[in-house]
């Protein structure tokens, strides 16, 4: 499980992500964008529907930017908020994953965020961890 860490920012939403793989970080791009947008996670996701996302870039970097704002694009076109993912495949260039949603008229909203953003964009390896930093724009 990643360690997820809001960061203050005047305008956007900013966290930092600790990992011990990539899995994990995906992931916890998920859990950033959910304590944003929809901080309870119901208990009965029995109307939930399922949703598959395949991603190919070039680097890590590029393949998290899109990943974020692909399941940003999944929630507003469905209306729907995303609780977990189970990834079929999964590298620094390509991600394969099912993704269950619940429809927002079953979730209380908290916010809502943009997209994920290239700015001060990071993603390093750090004694065994893969540390983030992305901002989203709210």
């Amino acid at each position: 499980m990643a360690h997820v860490r809001v960061l203050n920012h005047t305008a956007d939403y900013a966290v930092t992500i600790k990992a011990r793989s990539l899995e994990d970080l995906f992931s916890g791009g998920l859990e950033a964008i959910n304590f944003y947008c929809a901080p309870c996670k119901p208990e009965n996701l029995t109307t939930s529907k399922k949703y598959q996302i395949q991603i190919e870039e070039d680097n890590l970097e590029d393949l998290f930017v899109r990943f974020l704002n692909e399941l940003l694009f999944v929630m507003e076109d469905n209306n729907v908020i995303i609780y977990t993912i189970n990834y079929d495949k999964l590298s620094s260039c390509a991600v394969e994953a099912e993704v269950t949603a619940l429809s927002k008229n079953r979730t209380a909203l908290a916010g809502e965020i943009k997209c994920a953003t290239y700015h001060n964009l990071k993603i390093e390896k750090k004694g065994g961890f893969i540390e983030a930093a992305v901002l989203f724009d709210v």
